[in-house]
């Protein structure tokens, strides 16, 4: 089970099969946190949004342009902002 974070959803790597949803929910910051204590990959492509979010966070993340693909037990974490978004398969 992979846990990624980013700055933006990319679409074409979500690939969501006719009997599958994607759930995005709204989440807090203390979810954020907390989902990603155990280690997070980074997918920030932006130097100064992996800047800021790793301070929001107090982890280091590094700017990484490198697609994800999100696979049924993984989830994608995303720091839009102010707002923060969590992104899992329902199946």
């Amino acid at each position: 089970m992979a846990k990624y974070i980013s700055d933006r959803v990319d679409l074409d790597l979500i690939l969501v099969k006719p009997v599958e949803d994607l759930r995005v929910e709204r989440i807090s910051l203390e979810e954020l946190k907390y989902g990603i204590r155990n280690g997070v990959e980074s997918h920030v492509r932006c130097e100064e949004c992996a800047k800021k979010i790793s301070e929001l966070l107090g982890v280091e993340l590094s700017v990484n342009e490198n697609p994800y693909k999100l696979n049924k037990e993984d989830t994608l974490y995303v720091v839009s902002g102010e707002n923060y978004y969590r992104l899992k398969y329902i199946y």
